[in-house]
């Protein structure tokens, strides 16, 4: 059947795509923003006996970020481990926080707040969409077995 000679096409625009209020970057920021703000209450815990005898009871770290001590954070292996980042990563919160526990804590949140908003960039990167990503840096980073690691409060300082 032939259209008849008064119907007009309707010319539409080719359709826009869509562009994300918010780079990756910044989705990244407010994932670790969430973290962040979900993470902070533990600066009010207190060292736990767990380990933390082992890490702050160390006379290297005690002195905080010195030659001697960095010197120690690469060649000591203590507990069969060798691990120069927490060694250093205990040392600088020393110097900056000395033995009070907040600090410390604090230090802890904003690393897993990084490591939180990095892994959404990753999971971005690796093809997951914005909304997938988001829910899983934020199921992962606010998981139980992850917040436990700097969270728990103990024995072993003060408030």
């Amino acid at each position: 059947m032939a259209k008849p000679r008064h119907a007009r096409r309707l010319v539409t625009a080719a359709p826009q795509p869509r562009t994300a209020a918010l780079t990756p970057t910044l989705q990244a920021a407010v994932v670790a923003a969430l973290v962040l703000s979900a993470t902070l209450p533990v600066t009010t815990n207190v060292f736990v006996t767990l380990d933390d005898v082992l890490y702050l009871g160390n006379p290297s770290v005690v002195s905080g970020l010195t030659p001697a001590s960095i010197a120690f954070a690469f060649g000591s292996v203590t507990a069969l481990y060798w691990h120069p980042v927490a060694w250093l990563s205990h040392e600088a919160d020393v110097s900056l926080f000395g033995l009070h526990p907040a600090g410390h804590h604090l230090t802890s949140a904003l690393l897993h707040a990084v490591a939180a908003g990095l892994l959404f960039l990753l999971l971005r990167k690796l093809g997951a969409g914005t909304w997938s990503s988001a829910g899983g840096s934020l199921l992962w980073a606010i998981h139980p077995l992850r917040v436990e690691s700097f969270a728990c409060g103990g024995a072993l300082g003060g408030h």
